[in-house]
């Protein structure tokens, strides 16, 4: 399934509107009566409903609900932040229409006497006050609205996104803080960005009919199982550890070693064939201990134990037998593991997966990423994301999407922007968004296991965006699995790792732990 900008949905609402000649009006009593449906699942017949409406479409959106809900047997009730005279040409249209369905229609103002009524008080409300335009700082009368509405305790259903949420970022300061929206025509992008995600509730996709080739103009798409699964490399029968590759891990240092077994422990649950584990010299013996399934292998190292730039030899030698590296976690941050990172990254003949450390090497100057002879994978969390890019992580998070696809487009690499929701964007401005955002993943040495899991898929020969989606939808999958067995706070890392083949079984056997679309579709 797509997902796309505000500006990306009211271009395809364009096309379909002056390039293929549908009506507007049709496309909003579409949007409306799948509000509607989904609201009169949550309530039962005769329930009071009220619909608090804008002046723009997302009020037109909001009347059309109302006068299905009326024509069911519910009891809907119409309230406005403007007169009627200043909604969009659509919104009056279908207001004027409500008296036919016997809808009162009247002021904002009266909303809180109504939603504080003891004894009677409304059983639902359908918040249809800001669309996907809105930006910046909610003011005035629609402010007051939805203070109320939160204070009602109230179930809210929020058309397209709830009013207050940036449709793009995710950013909300004063936002309704709903229990289901019902996204119009394609999810957005802010649905999977906190804040925005936790005020949107459950996500529901009112169907448009949008034309696949209008589809095309989103520029987001979900790493839903459908999509994934066509990725998962082949294991045939008479294949054997050659078949599915050798995997090179650059990792570790004294303190660090738990990073770099993680990371080998990912490479293999993915399904590699073999790994060499890559580290220095001073903690060689301790990492031998660790994961007995990989094959170890000694690096020059400075008095402190961390790699020194001589290692980068040994690490070509090795990488010569592989089909894919991964490299940064534990390294350490030092000159001498600063100088051996930028030098791996140009002279690397293979697909390069960096993480934390090697990723902390490049801050500063991303120059090595442009003079790279392979594809390269970053899988940074929003702090390193806002070192590689010279911004704070809290800009990070401010937008997520922006800041994955400003540093794919300066690097020319793909981008796994991680956390809930983690992003995976490519430098031609595709943006994949993870299904996921469970606390269990939430836990050190996650990401180590989701470095380790997209070099070992590039080992099978995943291409790299899709090893990339791909490792990130299992990882997440594995997550919620260990999770729904253990409970969400204590999942180890290691865990994670070991659930890694278990949710790529469930993939190829149509059970993943999430829709087949990823989300419900009315």
């Amino acid at each position: 399934m797509r997902v796309c900008t505000a500006e990306e949905m009211r271009r395809i609402d364009s096309e379909m509107i002056r390039g293929l000649g549908l009506n507007s009006l049709l496309l909003m009593e579409r949007a409306g009566l799948a509000v509607a449906r989904v609201a009169a699942r949550r309530c039962p017949v005769g329930t009071e409903v009220v619909v608090v409406c804008g002046k723009g479409n997302n009020g037109g959106d909001g009347a059309v609900a109302a006068r299905h809900l009326a024509a069911w047997g519910y009891r809907p009730q119409v309230l406005l932040t403007a007169d009627p005279a200043d909604c969009s040409p659509d919104a009056r249209y279908n207001l004027r229409l409500l008296e036919g369905w016997g809808v009162p229609v009247g002021p904002a103002s009266r909303l809180p006497a109504i939603l504080s009524r003891e004894g009677s008080s409304p059983g639902l409300v359908i918040d249809a006050l800001l669309g996907t335009g809105f930006r910046g700082e909610v003011r005035g009368p629609v402010a007051a609205a939805i203070q109320t509405i939160n204070q009602s305790g109230l179930p809210v259903v929020a058309v397209d996104v709830p009013s207050g949420v940036d449709a793009d970022a995710g950013a909300a300061d004063l936002a309704v803080e709903a229990e289901v929206t019902v996204t119009l025509g394609l999810p957005k992008f802010g649905l999977f960005c906190y804040p925005g995600a936790a005020r949107a509730g459950k996500v529901v996709v009112a169907d448009l009919s949008i034309p696949p080739s209008l589809q095309d103009l989103a520029s987001g798409e979900l790493l839903s199982p459908r999509l994934v699964r066509q990725w998962v490399p082949q294991r045939p029968a008479e294949g054997h550890k050659g078949t599915f590759g050798y995997v090179l891990v650059v990792a570790g240092s004294p303190g660090y070693t738990g990073a770099a077994a993680l990371t080998a422990l990912g490479a293999a649950r993915s399904g590699a064939g073999v790994v060499l584990l890559a580290v220095p010299e001073a903690v060689h013996q301790v990492v031998e201990t660790l994961v007995p399934e990989v094959v170890t292998r000694a690096l020059p190292c400075d008095r402190d134990g961390r790699l020194a730039p001589e290692a980068l030899g040994a690490i070509m030698e090795l990488a010569a037998r592989c089909r894919s590296v991964a490299a940064g976690p534990g390294l350490g941050v030092t000159e001498g593991t600063a100088q051996l990172v930028r030098q791996l990254v140009q002279r690397c003949p293979l697909p390069l997966v960096l993480d934390a450390d090697g990723l902390n090497a490049l801050a500063g100057d991303l120059g090595p990423l442009g003079r790279a002879k392979v594809p390269i994978i970053l899988t940074p969390h929003p702090g390193e994301m806002g070192r590689l890019l010279g911004v704070s992580a809290s800009q990070v998070q401010a937008d997520r999407p922006a800041a994955a696809r400003r540093l794919a487009e300066e690097t020319g690499a793909v981008v796994v922007c991680k956390g809930a929701h983690s992003l995976v964007a490519e430098g031609d401005g595709l943006l994949r968004v993870g299904l996921t955002a469970h606390p269990a993943l939430a836990t050190a040495g996650s990401g180590d296991v989701l470095t380790g899991a997209i070099a070992g898929l590039l080992a099978q020969g995943v291409r790299p965006a899709q090893a990339a989606g791909l490792g990130v939808a299992l990882h997440g999958w594995a997550g919620e699995m260990v999770a729904a067995r253990r409970g969400t706070a204590g999942v180890l890392a290691g865990e994670l790792a070991d659930w890694l083949p278990v949710a790529r079984k469930r993939l190829l056997e149509g059970d993943a732990p999430v829709p087949d679309c990823g989300l419900e579709v009315v």
